[in-house]
């Protein structure tokens, strides 16, 4: 597209290709913001690999380049994940790392300088009763802040009422030394 000054184009494209019948396939991405004074250019590569029937592995990788008033800034991130899904279990496990100058502005802040990883999950026990879990280590490449996130929940459901029961654990370090832990205790009762 244009803006209305001569010259000023943003644009991008993704191409892919189809490995086998299974659904998997790879891919390459590439974004250019060529507005005057601030140039912009992501690319990436992204891997969808169908495992078997009910496993999938994710994995992304890109970097960008800046120059906005003449700043240079040049980051990248990168994701693996392995998910399941089938009748009874349902989870994932992943890593995550995202630069803090990595981007076009379009990124979740919360995310931004960050690595984090673990895994999440949730098994069905019956038709009503469920169990899932999540644990997780997310740590800020800036400040070298931690944070430890363990949770469960348990929830039965008997339409059209679902209940639920659980807890969450966090703990919190700085980067300088400061810590602080937190534990929630969970419930809720919803009518569909």
């Amino acid at each position: 597209t244009a803006n209305g000054n001569s010259g000023d184009v943003v644009g991008g494209g993704r191409a892919a290709l189809q490995i086998g019948e299974n659904g998997s396939e790879i891919g390459v991405s590439m974004v250019h913001e060529g507005i005057s004074g601030a140039e912009a250019t992501l690319v990436g590569t992204d891997l969808k690999w169908q495992i078997g029937k009910s496993t999938t592995l994710k994995a992304e990788l890109a970097s960008s380049d800046n120059k906005s008033n003449g700043i240079n800034r040049s980051g990248a991130a990168m994701l693996a994940e392995i998910r399941h899904l089938d009748k009874k279990l349902e989870g994932k496990t992943y890593f995550r790392r995202q630069d803090g100058e990595f981007g076009l502005g379009q990124q979740k802040g919360s995310e931004s300088g960050t690595r984090k990883y673990g895994l999440d999950g949730r098994y069905r026990l019956s038709e009503q009763l469920s169990a899932g879990g999540e644990l997780f280590r997310q740590e800020n490449l800036t400040t070298s802040g931690l944070r430890d996130v363990v949770a469960y929940i348990v929830e039965y459901r008997a339409e059209p009422r679902t209940s639920s029961l659980g807890a969450r654990y966090a703990k919190d370090e700085d980067g300088l030394g400061g810590t602080s832990e937190s534990t929630l205790l969970t419930g809720g009762l919803k009518r569909s």
